[in-house]
């Protein structure tokens, strides 16, 4: 196999032209965007509604439930997908284990 046979396949295989890079399939749940109706905009909806008050997970898990049938595992990932959006604040027990959270949503700034 000579340089130029090589070359020659490699044009031949590309057509000789750039081919344009390929669109991406439409993503119906784009990540960082909150979903009407799921478990992380109930969660979200409960901690705004009562603003200043810290709560715990199993107190966010009680009150979200009562609005849909959330699984404990739905809830607990939304709130640590709320944190990560920087949607809800997480603040330590200082009577408890430090890995023992309380939960507030952040202030939004007004539009």
């Amino acid at each position: 196999m000579s340089l130029e046979w090589t070359a020659a396949k490699l044009i031949s295989y590309k057509g000789g032209a750039v081919t344009p890079p390929k669109r991406s399939a439409f993503n119906p749940r784009p990540p960082g965007v909150l979903v009407a109706g799921s478990a992380s905009s109930h969660v979200l909806e409960f901690l705004s509604a009562h603003r200043p008050r810290l709560y715990s997970c199993a107190q966010v898990l009680r009150a979200v439930r009562q609005r849909g049938a959330w699984s404990d595992v739905q809830v607990r990932w939304s709130l640590l997908y709320l944190r990560s959006l920087g949607l809800i604040e997480s603040v330590e027990d200082p009577a408890r284990n430090a890995r023992y959270l309380r939960y507030r949503a952040k202030r939004q700034p007004r539009t």
